[in-house]
C-alpha cells in the first residue's frame, strides 16, 4: 500500500494540474464506491446485499473473509454460507 502526506498531497495537487486531475478522478471514483456501500447498508435485506455484492462487487468476496462479509450483512457465517449455496441455485434461505 502506498500513502502520501497531506502537506506532499496539498503540493503537488496545487503545482501540478495533472495530478490535481488524477486525483479528483480518484476521489469521484471512491465517492462513488462510498455511496453504493452506504445505500447497501440503509436499503437492502442480507440477502438482497449479498446478491447485490455478488453482481456489482464480486472481487469483495474474493478479498474479504466470510465471517467479516457475514457481519457486514448482519448475518452469522453459517446463513452466509448456506445462502451462497443457494444464490448458486437460485433458492436464497432465509434464516
Amino acid at each position: 500500500m502506498y500513502f502520501i502526506a497531506k502537506e506532499d498531497y496539498e503540493y503537488l495537487k496545487w503545482h501540478y494540474g495533472e495530478f490535481a486531475y488524477i486525483a479528483s478522478v480518484l476521489l469521484e471514483k471512491y465517492i462513488d464506491i462510498f455511496s453504493e456501500h452506504a445505500m447497501l447498508n440503509r436499503d437492502q435485506k442480507p440477502l438482497e446485499k449479498y446478491g447485490h455484492v455478488l453482481e456489482k462487487m464480486p472481487q469483495l468476496l474474493q478479498r474479504i473473509d466470510a465471517k467479516k462479509i457475514a457481519t457486514w450483512m448482519n448475518m452469522d457465517p453459517a446463513t452466509l454460507s448456506r445462502n451462497k449455496k443457494a444464490m448458486k441455485s437460485k433458492k436464497p434461505v432465509m434464516s
